[in-house]
């Protein structure tokens, strides 16, 4: 099995600081393919010559770049990205010419942004930052309808309600408050709701798959609803990112239906169909009752987790000892359990941190400082290899609080640590897809082996650690995995953790 080096061929890591900021080289000759690379803070973005301020040599260094020509000593390339998309091509030279001639505003040039989503180079339909707008659909049939009647003002309060901490079901108390503290305000979750009632009893919309297991017939319920809905919306008001897909549908079913192929999940519309010349992308399915708010949200928030690109956490066989992939006090994950906040892995494959809230560690002694991750960005890599953005394997350290999101969790928190493997390939259809995902024919049923995150103290118990501790090799999972997949490769540093001190804990990392 050969991964795809994304790294092979550009531009190495400059590691002189902690601050990660994305760009993809155009005219290399694999452009498009995730990049990372480390420079200081503070930069101006399009200053390619590190001169401290734009010029007409910025543009004509990237203009020769794009041309192919040989850069000199001391220039950097990659401050370049104006669009801040993660590619540097002909748009970034437009960009910083009308930035130069004053054509456009400059203070957004110096403003620190979002590093770009790593889960983006997998394509998942649903944006994990911005402004999502989705289209739900609260559907019954004929023999088959809710155990009490819902409006559509108490489903939109339920789900895309605001943020409210006095609620009983406070921090699920909807959708949308969920996310935007999860993201620190990078991500806005609405929707638009409409009512059906389908035409068939709900047995004509089972069908089944290789093992003979029933499920929601998701595409034959899109294309009945959809095509009835067609003359009253537009679908292209639910396509963000312009891609050609609706992003994201959430179909609502009767809470009253049986567990028998209506239990929640979240899966790609494999229908032929298209509304307005949109194909629908992710499609999102759930029993839940609206009246009970915090199992209805966490439901929509796990699976619409999956509709931005991650996967289950969860193991999905040999579960004698629970389906848990991470388990303990710092095991409390929101992709895992279905509960709690999203851990700072998934904040990081959502690109909900800026640059200079990603520590990362780059050999010898070096000491970093961690804030609650449920209130801001924080976190710190300890790579491997080349971190190949964020796309590689690499050891994730967060300070855990049972604030916010993780209301109720983590105890008085502490520190975890988290061994990620977010390696790639391609599919038979060229989609990447995350190798070590639990669907992967590559994955390792036993769950021994690799798996795309796991807590590094597991077998320990998956406690917090807290001022004093020492993680090192004699932790079972503070490891590399090696040629066969198991843990069992020295790391090559020792984590010690400070005393936790204003709100924050130190952490010194020594090789």
């Amino acid at each position: 099995m050969k991964l795809k080096n994304a790294a092979a061929g550009m531009l190495s890591f400059l590691l002189a600081s902690q601050c990660l900021y994305p760009a993809m080289p155009a005219n290399a000759e694999n452009a498009g393919e995730p990049y990372y690379y480390y420079e200081d803070e503070g930069y101006v973005l399009g200053d390619v010559d590190a001169d401290g301020d734009l010029g007409i040599s910025d543009v004509v260094l990237l203009q020769g770049w794009l041309l192919g020509r040989t850069m000199p000593e001391g220039t950097v390339i990659a401050r370049s990205d104006m669009t801040h998309d993660g590619v540097i091509n002909v748009y970034d030279l437009i960009k910083l010419k009308r930035a130069l001639f004053a054509i456009d505003d400059r203070e957004w040039i110096e403003q620190e942004k979002l590093m770009t989503a790593p889960i983006s180079y997998l394509k998942p339909t649903l944006p994990s930052t911005g402004k999502n707008k989705l289209l739900m659909l609260v559907v019954d049939f004929p023999d088959c309808k809710f155990s009490a009647d819902y409006s559509l003002d108490q489903i939109r309060a339920a789900a895309f309600g605001p943020a409210d901490t006095s609620s009983e079901a406070y921090p699920y108390e909807s959708v949308s408050a969920y996310y935007e503290r999860s993201s620190y305000g990078a991500l806005t979750m609405d929707a638009d709701i409409y009512t059906y009632s389908m035409s068939y009893p709900i047995d004509d919309y089972i069908c089944y798959d290789s093992d003979g297991e029933p499920w929601a017939d998701t595409d034959k319920i899109i294309d009945e609803v959809l095509s009835a809905k067609d003359s009253g919306i537009d679908f292209r008001d639910y396509d963000i990112n312009s891609d050609g897909y609706i992003d994201t549908v959430l179909i609502s079913a009767p809470d009253t239906a049986s567990d028998d192929g209506w239990w929640p999940f979240s899966i790609s519309y494999n229908g032929k169909k298209t509304f307005d010349g949109e194909m629908p992308g992710n499609i999102i399915i759930s029993k839940r009752n609206p009246g009970e708010p915090s199992k209805f949200n966490c439901t929509w928030i796990h699976e619409l987790g999956h509709a931005m690109g991650l996967p289950d956490y969860y193991k999905y066989k040999n579960t004698e000892n629970g389906s848990q992939g991470m388990k303990g006090t710092a095991g409390t994950e929101m992709m895992d359990d279905g509960k709690g906040d999203m851990c700072a892995f998934s904040k990081l494959m959502y690109g909900w941190y800026k640059p200079s809230q990603v520590n990362l560690y780059s050999g010898g002694t070096q000491t970093f400082t961690l804030s609650s991750s449920q209130e801001t960005g924080s976190c710190l890599i300890i790579p491997r290899d080349s971190l190949n953005a964020c796309l590689s394997e690499y050891m994730v350290i967060e300070y855990a609080t049972g604030s916010e999101n993780n209301t109720g969790y983590c105890g008085d928190g502490g520190i975890r640590v988290m061994h990620c493997n977010a390696e790639y390939s391609i599919d038979q259809w060229g989609r990447p897809y995350l190798l070590w995902n639990n669907h992967s024919k590559y994955y390792d049923d036993s769950n021994e082996k690799q798996r795309v995150i796991r807590l590094a103290n597991q077998e320990e118990g998956g406690f917090l650690y807290r001022g004093g501790s020492v993680i090192d090799g004699s932790v079972s999972g503070f490891h590399w995995y090696d040629d066969d997949g198991y843990q069992t490769v020295d790391v090559g540093c020792t984590v010690t953790v400070g005393e936790l001190a204003d709100g924050k804990y130190t952490i010194t990392v020594s090789q």
